[in-house]
């Protein structure tokens, strides 16, 4: 009781003294209140700032072969991300999905800093890290945190967890549930998603593209510490990592990876005697065509329809033009999708969440490859008729004057939106966008103008190409009744 009182009358004359020593600097003593009458416009008030002048595209390449792209536009917060061609369609046929796992497992633990250190690190500068795939050729590792920060500790993390990994087996069967569960929640959350995921391993099945984007529950325990291992040493050499950063000075960013605690050299012996699978056959010629069904009691599984309505999820794709071989013909892909999103109603609203209900249009763009098509989702006996008319939609692609215009300024809106107008979706452009092993790269503008030169015959020629083609289709749900692609005359 008498250590409590000391303690309470110590705290109450430290909080008057405080009291008495800040009154002179008070808000009130100081005389700040605003003067309505006192002019307000000159520079004594408000200082003019500098004008933020964004710095062009830098591009190096390091002397251990890795490459270095940023852009500074002068923003309020950094992006950096390290981009690996080590992507799903390198996936080994006895290990499908071993792509995603790498995700997991270099995100979680390297040499240097266990996953606990990792998250302390993030939370000690009000960082955000994600991992992320793109094209099904890449994967990346990427931190936000603000402009002016630490972001160099960041950093340093992502870069030892690509040159120095430990994906160590408990951190891997760590994430096995983890996996399984983000399948299923996909499943049933955002069937749309997973269908379109799904057609993708049916249109190009057995082939480098139809590797899936996630683990299938009976390749969960393929996906070792072994296999890792080896995939990390035949795929991670320097010359397939690409450094990327937005709002963030070029020459600080190569010497941030420069002087990670772990360099990355590709004389190291686990690179140097790895053995390299990659991919022979064009993707243009791994297409052939299939389908598949998943029948589901979705209402059943799920425990999450009150009223236990059936439905059915159906992806129907044709093939087309990929993101980087062709720059030309992924101009006129990106103004056929809007194409189709027009003729099936699709708002112009980019940030809208999936429709539930009707036909939905996509785009999934490879390297050299990529699927167009459309999504539907409703009741079993409107699942047909929809297949049908978005198959039809896709072949009769409108080429009137006014429906491209319309469509070339859908494309470019939606490729800003997608690409260039959030730090971290521009981080991943700028790390995806080199050319090769180059430093050559496809710009924005570079994209904008040729969209802007499609014209009528390079839609013709594209639904033609998908006259004389057999679509790919996958279907979940209630689809019994779904007649095959053969039945329906696709």
């Amino acid at each position: 009781t008498v250590s409590v009182l000391y303690w309470s009358t110590t705290m109450m004359r430290r909080h008057a003294s405080m009291a008495r020593a800040a009154a002179g600097r008070s808000i009130a003593a100081w005389g700040l209140h605003p003067n309505m009458d006192a002019d307000m416009s000159d520079e004594t008030h408000f200082p003019a700032r500098a004008e933020a002048v964004p710095a062009p595209v830098r591009v190096s390449k390091l002397p251990n072969g890795a490459r270095v792209i940023t852009h500074d536009l002068k923003g309020p917060h950094v992006a950096v991300g390290a981009y690996l061609d080590a992507g799903a369609k390198y996936d080994p046929a006895t290990a499908p999905g071993l792509s995603y796992v790498m995700r997991w497992a270099l995100s979680s633990s390297n040499m240097d800093n266990s996953i606990f250190q990792q998250d302390r690190l993030m939370r000690a500068h009000g960082a955000a890290r994600e991992h992320t795939e793109v094209r099904k050729r890449f994967i990346g590792l990427k931190m936000e945190t603000m402009a002016g920060g630490h972001w160099q500790n960041i950093a340093h993390d992502i870069f030892t967890s690509v040159s120095a990994p430990r994906m160590p087996e408990w951190d891997v069967e760590r994430f096995r549930d983890t996996f399984d569960n983000l399948l299923e929640e996909m499943r049933w959350n955002d069937p749309r998603t997973y269908c379109v995921d799904q057609v993708e391993t049916v249109a190009y099945f057995r082939e480098p593209l139809g590797n899936p984007r996630h683990v299938a529950p009976e390749m969960n325990a393929a996906a070792s510490h072994a296999a890792l291992i080896q995939q990390w040493a035949a795929l991670c050499s320097p010359s397939r990592v690409v450094i990327a950063g937005v709002n963030i000075d070029h020459d600080a960013l190569v010497a941030a990876y420069e002087n990670a605690p772990f360099p990355h050299s590709a004389e190291a012996p686990h690179h140097k005697n790895a053995q390299k699978q990659l991919p022979t056959v064009d993707e243009r010629n791994q297409y052939h065509g299939g389908e598949r069904v998943e029948l589901e009691d979705r209402a059943n599984a799920m425990k999450t329809k009150p009223d236990m309505d059936k439905e059915g999820i159906v992806a129907i794709a044709f093939p087309t033009f990929g993101a980087e071989t062709n720059p030309k013909g992924f101009a006129a892909a990106l103004v056929a999708r809007e194409l189709l999103a027009a003729s099936l109603g699709e708002s112009v609203a980019i940030n809208q969440e999936p429709t539930h209900f009707g036909v939905e249009s996509f785009y999934r763009p490879y390297a050299g490859s990529g699927l167009i098509g459309a999504t539907i989702r409703d009741e079993p006996g409107a699942v047909q008729a929809h297949t049908l008319d978005a198959a039809a939609a896709v072949k009769g692609l409108a080429t009137t004057p006014a429906a491209l215009d319309a469509a070339k300024a859908r494309a470019i809106a939606r490729f800003a939106n997608d690409h260039l107008d959030v730090a971290r979706d521009y981080v991943d452009f700028l790390g995806t966008s080199l050319i090769g092993e180059s430093l050559h790269r496809y710009s924005p503008d570079e994209t904008f103008a040729n969209v802007a030169a499609v014209d009528a015959s390079a839609i013709k020629a594209m639904t033609d190409g998908f006259k004389t083609v057999r679509p790919s289709m996958f279907a979940t749900g209630d689809v019994a009744t779904l007649p095959s692609l053969r039945q329906m005359g696709l």
